[in-house]
């Protein structure tokens, strides 16, 4: 019996074909998103969503657009926003950022459960909010790289089994699990948070500059979503949280005492960029 066997170049266009179907079929069911009771707005949202991959673009298109940001979770609390998630999930790499996004509105209780049986969020009991972007901060482009550097140095900390938190660059923290506290917003795989509040990040700094543990709780705090994993090709995405993962499993308990002949925290200081804000570059 013969067997037939794809070649490369036939997969990948099986692979393309397969990614304009799920694309057009979001497009359709974002064009549903529109009909009922706000849902001019929503589909303004939605349609300006598919167009970007980082919240600093995103909060200003919308305000151009005339979306209240504020009005945003009453306004994507519709069935048809479930539906489109249902959807997203189908491809979650591709649509890694517009799913962050969507589930930043929303509590755990708040989804219905097909979604929740798609995501498999782990749930635990402390208090985090998350904001879609946060006044115009940006995560510059080679926040990838910075943490592979930090991996390297034993420069991160693990926050609640789910946020890989580096210390070369500006803080933020890329999601390797998707979760959920008790407080709104669902954490999701594959997109970079940064904390907002003074407190945690202050906790957050001391953690690493006077720490010994290389794996913490945190209690509560406010983060916002930045921008989805800066890596377009799905192997290759695989194949970075492949690495992330790996390194994680035999990340050592402790921090070291010492980077690079420098205090730990000398060596965050010295790759921050200047001041401690995560402000527009």
């Amino acid at each position: 019996m013969s067997q037939e066997f794809f070649s490369d170049e036939k997969v990948k266009t099986l692979e393309q074909d397969s990614e304009k179907e799920i694309k057009k079929a979001v497009m359709t069911a974002v064009e549903k998103c529109g009909y009922g009771l706000n849902g001019k707005a929503r589909k303004d949202f939605l349609k300006t969503l598919s167009d970007t991959m980082e919240t600093q673009i995103l909060r200003p298109r919308l305000e151009v657009s005339g979306v209240v940001i504020r009005k945003l979770p009453e306004i994507l609390n519709h069935e048809s926003i479930f539906q489109l998630l249902s959807l997203m999930l189908e491809k979650p790499i591709l649509f890694r950022f517009q799913i962050g996004v969507l589930l930043s509105f929303f509590r755990y209780d708040e989804l219905p459960e097909v979604l929740l049986d798609k995501m498999s969020p782990i749930k635990i009991s402390e208090n985090f909010t998350v904001d879609m972007g946060y006044m115009g901060w940006h995560l510059c482009e080679e926040a990838e790289l910075r943490m592979r550097a930090s991996i390297e140095k034993r420069a991160v900390i693990l926050a609640n089994k789910c946020l890989l938190i580096k210390f070369n660059g500006r803080l933020s923290a890329l999601c390797i699990k998707n979760f959920s506290s008790s407080g709104r917003g669902i954490f999701y795989e594959g997109n970079w948070y940064s904390p907002t509040d003074i407190a945690l990040r202050e906790e957050i700094k001391k953690a690493f500059d006077d720490g010994d543990y290389s794996r913490i709780d945190l209690l509560s705090g406010n983060w916002a979503i930045m921008r989805g994993l800066n890596i377009n090709n799905e192997n290759n995405y695989r194949q970075y949280l492949e690495i992330i993962n790996g390194a994680i499993s035999t990340l050592s308990e402790f921090l070291p005492k010492n980077i690079d002949g420098m205090t730990k925290e000398d060596y965050r200081i010295k790759y921050e960029h200047e001041g401690d804000v995560v402000s527009p570059s």
